[in-house]
């Protein structure tokens, strides 16, 4: 077989024996990430046969890695903060017409920062309800699951901390520092339930006020979209809100079903 042949050759054995619904992602996306995990490996380049042999003989450490680095990933508290700064308002407005309590849920959540940066928002507004404020956050991947649970953050070169908590006026009421380490306080931890999903093969379960789901469609295969926002529109009651990456739309098929908020921002109303 040539380099694309066993390219797909991996993908199929990560869908059949992992349960990765790999069809249903960029290609584009899909190489950049195998190929990241060749380069870790020490496995020349293009050598897919290779890696797939290594996974076929694996003890389950590679897998974990590689499901890891193909899980989206990318996060950051307040991530995107004029966005946040709209995000206050849409909570006052949900709890105003909302007697019986909001529920919000972030998907993909990736280490559980988006959920966290939705509690302390809520914990640092004192016109906002942490009382009838319920948050779940969903990743598909495990591990991220978690970190998010265990809620510890590290300073890096790549993840300044301090930097995306400084949309707080005092980050220290929510979030612990020990150095470069970050704790998230049990008080905002306990505002947030993890549990796994994932959103191209699992049903909407539920139905919430507020769904984030930011920068997830940059990663899927364009025919996948449409019936993955489908899902979101179902989970989400009359009234309630989506909000979408910076880059990302409402297709023209649901476009009846949504009012934008702050268009600009990604946020738009359900009908």
């Amino acid at each position: 077989m040539d380099a694309d042949d066993d390219f797909q050759a991996v993908l199929s054995f990560v869908e059949r024996r992992y349960g990765f619904a790999t069809s249903q992602y960029s290609k584009k996306y899909l190489k950049r990430r195998v190929d990241s995990r060749l380069r870790r490996n020490g496995i020349d380049p293009e050598a897919y046969g290779e890696y797939l042999a290594l996974l076929e003989g694996d003890d389950g450490e590679e897998r974990a890695e590689l499901l890891d680095t193909l899980s989206v990933n990318v996060t950051s508290f307040f991530r995107n903060t004029e966005v946040w700064d709209r995000i206050g308002d849409v909570l006052r407005t949900l709890q105003a017409e909302r007697s019986f309590g909001v529920s919000a849920w972030s998907v993909p959540c990736s280490d559980g920062r988006e959920p966290y940066s939705l509690a302390m928002l809520a914990s640092d507004a004192d016109d906002i309800s942490t009382r009838t404020l319920s948050i779940r956050g969903s990743d598909i991947d495990e591990e991220a699951l978690e970190r998010a649970r265990a809620g510890v953050y590290y300073q890096r070169n790549t993840s300044n901390v301090e930097s995306e908590l400084s949309f707080l006026d005092d980050y220290s009421r929510y979030v612990e520092r020990d150095d470069d380490v970050f704790r998230v306080r049990p008080t905002v931890r306990e505002m947030v339930h993890f549990d796994r999903h994932d959103l191209i093969s699992d049903d909407a379960d539920d139905e919430y006020d507020l769904v984030f789901c930011r920068n997830f469609f940059i990663y899927v295969d364009a025919q996948f979209k449409l019936p993955v926002l489908r899902k979101l529109d179902e989970s989400i009651r009359s009234g309630g809100y989506l909000v979408l990456g910076k880059t990302e739309s409402i297709p023209y098929e649901l476009k009846d079903r949504f009012d934008p908020v702050a268009k600009e921002l990604r946020i738009y109303r359900r009908r």
